[in-house]
């Protein structure tokens, strides 16, 4: 059995359409040692004097872990409100904006559970 590479080799390098790489390169046979030793892209350096990379597919990094950064803290909405309402951890539960406000939010936004259980909210759960 022979093997031919002329028709669809010549067409994905690029070569003319009279170019016939079994006229540079000798046939090989799939019975020699020498099939198992040779790829196309030896055949192609014999040929051409050149090596062709085939695309590389995939994500490269598949596999790796995550690059771990600095540990960012985030601000909650209700700490930025109390924040904004210049209020210290005692006096929580006696404002009256800071009830309204959680009122508002409690099924959205982070609010402390012993906070909401004192001022007597029920949460809707979504989950």
């Amino acid at each position: 059995m022979i093997i031919d590479f002329q028709g669809s080799l010549g067409k994905i390098i690029g070569f003319p359409a009279d170019f016939h790489l079994s006229e540079h390169v000798p046939a090989v046979h799939s019975d020699s040692e020498s099939f198992a030793e040779s790829s196309e892209s030896n055949i192609l350096k014999q040929a051409t004097g050149a090596y062709f990379m085939a695309k590389r597919r995939g994500n490269p990094n598949w596999g790796k872990p995550e690059p771990i950064g600095p540990i960012v803290p985030t601000v909650t909405e209700f700490e930025q409100v109390v924040k904004e309402y210049k209020l210290t951890p005692d006096q929580y539960l006696r404002s009256t904006r800071l009830r309204e406000w959680a009122r508002r939010n409690k099924n959205s936004k982070y609010i402390p559970e012993p906070l909401l259980e004192a001022w007597g909210f029920e949460i809707e759960s979504t989950l």
